[in-house]
């Protein structure tokens, strides 16, 4: 069983990740997409910025139906979408705060045995639903490390997963 505690620290190690991989990337790759049907790095920037905190809004209210939940996770995505590059670190530490303060605010006990919803309209244990959103910023600071490597940054999987920048070696 993971903890209120416990999910913030590794939260806010994986945000630390995002923010330091953002600074690897390489100038004139905001744009730049592997696939045309893939997001560009801007975007892929854009959906990190908002993903935690529309996710929360889902878990943490009751929604009438899952499509009216879907609803307000697509404006979410609309507001998130003028977001400037300059702009990102800014909208990673207010959405961890955000994050940190709703789940602080959740009593203990009432952490461990509240249950939610997914986007598949499943009910499921809180705990268990943050850990999915782990998982997205998990893998999509991943897809943000590739971008970086595909336009040349020279980095490795030390700043991929630890967020810092490898130490020389002796």
């Amino acid at each position: 069983m993971i903890t209120k505690a416990q999910f913030i620290d590794t939260l806010e190690r994986e945000m630390n990740s995002i923010k330091h991989l953002y600074e690897k990337i390489p100038a004139g790759a905001m744009d730049w997409k592997p696939l045309e049907d893939m997001r560009s790095t801007r975007q892929l920037l854009q959906y990190l910025s908002f993903i935690g905190t529309a996710h929360m809004d889902l878990y943490l209210n009751e929604w009438p139906s899952l499509q009216e939940a879907i609803e307000k996770v697509k404006v979410h995505g609309e507001e998130s979408s003028k977001l400037e590059p300059e702009d990102f670190v800014a909208a990673i530490d207010k959405q961890f705060a955000m994050m940190k303060s709703k789940i602080g605010a959740i009593p203990e006990a009432d952490f461990q045995t509240r249950e939610t919803m997914d986007f598949g309209g499943n009910k499921l244990p809180l705990p268990v639903a943050l850990l999915g959103d782990l998982r997205n910023f998990t893998a999509y600071r991943h897809q943000l490390f590739l971008y970086c490597r595909m336009n040349g940054a020279k980095i490795n999987t030390t700043n991929n997963w630890r967020g810092v920048d490898p130490q020389p070696k002796a």
